[in-house]
């Protein structure tokens, strides 16, 4: 599997999302600041250390420094989930402030190749998941593949991302190998 850890990442105060962060690069958690963070694995993979930066090439540290060295408890994909005896599965893309090509507010990236949880849902519409009773409680679980030079983002109905653990095809997907778009 990948090297990954997973945080939440602030796009507004109403919208936090997990992300599965790569360790080693220097990555936003928060859409609209100017903070920046860095996860490293130890040298053993036993734990992973997140430092705060307050610039975008995470040369100065702010001083906050938060040590992870135990998943006892956590299943795969749960927030502050950590894998540091993988692979390095890693994709980059550009994010602008008010469309494609406009002013540009930095580079996001994502560890690849890893299942995690993403969203917990009530009363899930059909006509975003046509294949689901709409009167249950739901955990959509995410997971970001490479393939070549495109991403593909599959969400699952379930907790992991497939046959067995849920719905065995994905319930959306999306690819982008240069496209552009809006959150």
């Amino acid at each position: 599997g990948s090297n990954y850890f997973i945080g939440l990442f602030t796009v507004t105060n109403d919208l936090i999302i997990p992300q599965p962060y790569p360790p080693g690069y220097c990555v936003k958690e928060q859409l609209f600041t100017s903070t920046y963070v860095m996860y490293e694995c130890a040298t053993d993979g036993k734990s992973i250390t997140k430092t705060t930066y307050s610039d975008p090439a995470c040369s100065t540290t702010s001083g906050d420094v938060e040590t992870f060295s135990s998943r006892e408890g956590l299943e795969n994909g749960d927030l502050n989930d950590f894998n540091c005896v993988g692979e390095e599965n890693v994709v980059g893309y550009d994010l602008y402030l008010t469309g494609c090509g406009s002013f540009a507010i930095g580079t996001a990236y994502l560890a690849t190749d890893v299942c995690y949880k993403y969203l917990n849902l009530s009363n899930v519409t059909n006509a975003v998941y046509p294949n689901v009773p709409s009167d249950q409680y739901y955990q959509l679980s995410q997971e970001n593949l490479c393939e070549g030079d495109a991403i593909t983002a599959n969400t699952y109905i379930g907790e992991g991302c497939g046959e067995e653990d849920g719905f065995a095809t994905p319930q959306t997907s999306f690819t982008a190998d240069s496209e552009c778009g809006f959150f």
